[in-house]
């Protein structure tokens, strides 16, 4: 062999070696986000700055821990954690101080569904051309759906949560009523909330939302947009302003709760603006409360209350019907309604000690009219309910939140996970939110020794040794590494997103088909030059 088809075998060789080095190259460290924890529910995820929050889409069905508050302001928009196709199915929650309030909180988030914009949405029309089923994308929220997951001690304030998805009938006679009627695709598959846009069987404990909300997508909610299937939501309140202009469903704590579900000990003193517009079958819907919509006779809403105005053709807690009655008690409601079409009427079958103020102008059967002093007098003796410093029944449970300023990130992360490590003389300490619904008569759990950390099954501290079981808590084919405790150190866990995994393997594909055109051609030019070498 000449010394020329020598160098050039060389060459290629070099180039093939290289082509290898590349495509051994990690590229997913980049994108990888970094937690302390472990990711079970004995050691769950840290939660400590933005990067962290949007991770928590990666790993949908881990568990995570808020441990500092996080401040989304350079947030321009974020995108909801989990959909109906992939909810969020794992727990997150948050340590409480001594006053019961959680020691942190998520602050000024933005989250800005524009999929309706973007994609033409046609109000009274059912015009979705970007309807895929289950996954349209359209849930709005801190999550966008949630599925038998456990969501405590979470406080997310002064949001901006924004929606132009279009709410419409679920169905429509084209034809006229004698004849079938049509679906209207996704008409059931959207809601928006603070919180969560959609809850399926989800448990909520001593959540709260501050903010404004203004969507036009079906099941709108201050706090939550639909709820569903046996969900349960206690101890937990909004401070919301919503405006909604979808074809139904709207409130200023959920835009409707159905399917066994239970709301207790929970309140709303934001306004609600749904003025719920004809239908494109010119019907004018009235699904509109200060608690929200209220639907299924096995849904129970006990110990509640609503103060905020309602500007709409609905109801100051919810709409109740003689049939429904039953649903509710222990039930007040100051809220002033406006642009009322029916006048007030006495209930036909009163709810069992639910009470609305004489003077709000209500719609709302089935409550009895009271003066605020006959509303107080029916509370101030029952469990769970004490007279606050306006004289009207409060739910003695839920902290008082007097100024939203204590809420501030720390720069020093390692003293606010050292801070989460447990506090013996936190005896409201409640960290794990899996209140269920046969042990509802407390919310809290006590956390003892200094350095132990708290098992979320349990709701007590597993010692003084600071130390977990060393459980991976590897799920959904994510990538985990160093995910063990010594010392009572918890290592940083790196968890891999599966998008940038299946990059990588795009792109080790293609570098493979590289290498083999690349040997192919090699081995082809070789045999040519060695063939003419021969012949020469």
């Amino acid at each position: 062999m000449s010394l020329k088809i020598k160098n050039f075998a060389k060459l290629i060789c070099v180039l093939v070696a290289v082509v290898l080095l590349v495509a051994m190259i990690p590229t997913s460290s980049a994108s990888a986000v970094a937690y302390k924890g472990s990711g079970t529910k004995k050691d769950p995820y840290l939660v400590t700055n933005a990067e962290q929050l949007d991770g928590m889409r990666n790993n949908l069905s881990a568990h995570y821990k808020l441990a500092n508050t996080i401040d989304m302001k350079s947030i321009d928009n974020f995108e909801p954690i989990g959909f109906i196709a992939k909810p969020f199915t794992g727990t997150f929650t948050c340590d409480v101080d001594k006053d019961g309030l959680p020691k942190f909180a998520i602050k000024n988030i933005t989250i800005n569904n524009k999929r309706g914009l973007i994609n033409k949405h046609a109000p009274n029309s059912g015009n979705t051309p970007d309807y895929k089923k289950n996954n349209s994308k359209w849930e709005t929220g801190l999550f966008g759906m949630t599925k038998g997951a456990e969501i405590s001690n979470i406080y997310v304030l002064d949001a901006n949560v924004i929606c132009s998805v279009v709410g419409e009938l679920s169905h429509v006679y084209p034809n006229g009523r004698d004849n079938p009627y049509v679906p209207v695709k996704g008409a059931d598959e959207q809601g928006t909330g603070i919180l969560a846009g959609m809850a399926h069987s989800t448990t909520f404990v001593n959540c709260a939302a501050t903010g404004k909300v203004d969507s036009k997508s079906n099941y709108t909610g201050g706090l939550l947009g639909r709820v569903e299937e046996n969900s349960f939501i206690e101890y937990c309140w909004a401070d919301v302003d919503v405006k909604s202009t979808g074809c139904w469903a709207a409130g200023a704590f959920v835009g409707e709760i159905i399917s066994g579900s239970t709301i207790q000990f929970c309140y709303s003193t934001g306004d609600i603006d749904a003025p719920m517009k004809k239908s494109f079958e010119n019907v004018s819907l009235d699904l509109v409360g200060g608690m929200g919509y209220i639907y299924a006779d096995d849904v129970i809403v006990s110990d509640c209350y609503t103060t905020g105005k309602v500007s709409s053709n609905g109801y100051s807690f919810a709409p109740v019907s003689v049939e429904r009655a039953g649903q509710f008690m222990n039930c007040w409601t100051t809220g002033k309604v406006e642009k009322l079409t029916a006048k007030p009427s006495a209930p036909e079958k009163a709810a069992d000690n639910c009470l609305v103020l004489n003077e709000t102008g209500h719609r709302n059967g089935c409550f009895t009219p009271a003066s605020k002093k006959e509303i107080a007098n029916a509370f101030k003796d029952l469990e769970g309910w004490e007279i606050g410093e306006d004289g009207m029944p409060r739910i003695s449970k839920i902290p008082v939140l007097k100024d939203a300023s204590i809420y501030k990130p720390s720069k020093d992360l390692e003293v606010v996970v050292a801070d989460n490590s447990g506090d013996k003389n936190d005896a409201t300490s409640q960290s794990t939110g899996t209140t269920s619904k046969e042990e509802t008569s407390s919310t809290t759990s006590t956390n003892s020794g200094s350095a132990g950390t708290t098992d979320s099954e349990t709701g007590t501290t597993d010692g003084d040794t600071g130390t977990t079981d060393g459980e991976t808590g590897t799920t959904d084919g994510e990538v985990q590494q160093g995910t063990t405790e010594q010392g009572g150190e918890t290592t940083q866990t790196e968890v891999i997103n599966p998008q940038v995994q299946s990059e990588k393997q795009i792109l080790m594909i293609v570098l493979a088909a590289i290498i083999v055109a690349i040997s192919v051609l090699t081995g082809a030019v070789l045999v040519t030059m060695i063939v003419k070498g021969k012949k020469s």
